[in-house]
């Protein structure tokens, strides 16, 4: 009687030892397995827009384009993005909103111009460019820099100014000024000759 109580308990407890490792054992396993199917990564590329100069004097900057898309390059349509410039120092101004925020949505290429805007300040900075993705938040930096007009340096000691003319007709004027006295040559079609008067190889 008593061995037979104690194959029934050995029976028992071996069943609840299966139903145990049934309950808890897998279950790991399973959420292991379930985390990178939900752990979608998405991103921004700039297609275009990297480290462009922008000319503040014309007040005209690059444009610049991005494209959201996922950890196996598809695009994403319909995605608002939001782009701002710096608000000091070297940055711009967005014409369509009059700050330095606006944002745009991805058309069905994934892909999203960044709205103009009127450069402000020299000097380097970076274009910060951010949405969300099926509860999947991803950004950028788009680094651009401004710049004023190239202005042209003149020597006080010396000037030189050529004028073009039409073919046939007389070529070119150039005016020599040195300290204040002034020497005009003339250069005319034919065998080039140029200097002063009254020196070797010029006009007489």
């Amino acid at each position: 009687m008593e061995l037979r109580l104690c194959k029934r308990e050995l029976i028992a407890s071996g069943t609840a030892l299966a139903l145990l490792l049934n309950l808890f054992g897998p279950a790991a396993p399973r959420l292991a397995a379930q985390e990178p199917q939900n752990a979608e990564r998405y991103e921004i590329e700039i297609i275009s827009g990297a480290n462009m100069v922008n000319s503040v004097k014309r007040r005209v900057a690059s444009e610049t384009i991005v494209e959201v898309h996922d950890r196996n390059r598809k695009p994403v349509a319909g995605v608002i993005l939001t782009f701002t410039l710096p608000q000091t120092g070297a940055g711009g101004t967005f014409t369509s909103t009059g700050s330095n925020i606006a944002t745009v949505v991805t058309g069905p290429n994934g892909q999203a111009a960044m709205p103009a805007f009127q450069p402000t300040g020299s000097g380097s900075y970076n274009i910060s460019v951010s949405g969300q993705v099926n509860g999947s938040r991803v950004s950028a930096q788009i680094p651009q820099s401004n710049k004023s007009a190239p202005t042209f340096v003149q020597s006080t000691g010396f000037k030189v100014l050529l004028v073009a003319a039409a073919a046939g007709a007389t070529v070119g004027t150039i005016l020599a000024v040195r300290g204040g006295s002034s020497t005009r040559t003339t250069v005319t079609p034919g065998t080039p000759s140029i200097g002063p008067a009254g020196l070797p190889g010029g006009p007489r």
